[in-house]
């Protein structure tokens, strides 16, 4: 393929940065979370404030589910960002070595 060259620095610091995104978005997600609990049940207590409050509880705990597991998905490709940068800074090295031991070998047999 030509003209494809990967960065591992690059998808290193692309790494940091979703994972300060993510950090960052975690906290005020569980601040946002604390808060909501700290409201308790602001509908009431009656037929319709029961009803209301049915309804939000349901609707809240799908959103979070959902915000939630998108933090997740973030998490892990900004894990798998890493660990390619240490696998193409790994098969550049064994690259290396072997392009090295090459040219010892041919250094030796004199050609």
């Amino acid at each position: 393929m030509s003209g494809f060259e990967v960065d591992p620095e690059s998808l290193r610091r692309a790494d940091d940065r979703i994972g300060s995104v993510f950090s960052a978005a975690l906290s005020d997600f569980e601040r946002m979370e604390t808060e909501l609990a700290g409201a308790d049940a602001p509908w009431g207590g009656d037929d319709l404030g029961s009803i209301i409050g049915e309804i939000y509880t349901g609707a809240y705990a799908m959103a979070m589910n959902c915000l939630f597991s998108n933090l997740d998905t973030m998490g892990a490709y900004s894990d798998r960002l890493a660990v390619a940068a240490d696998a193409y800074d790994a098969a550049e090295e064994e690259i290396s070595q072997q392009f090295g031991q090459i040219g010892t070998t041919l250094d030796a047999r004199g050609t």
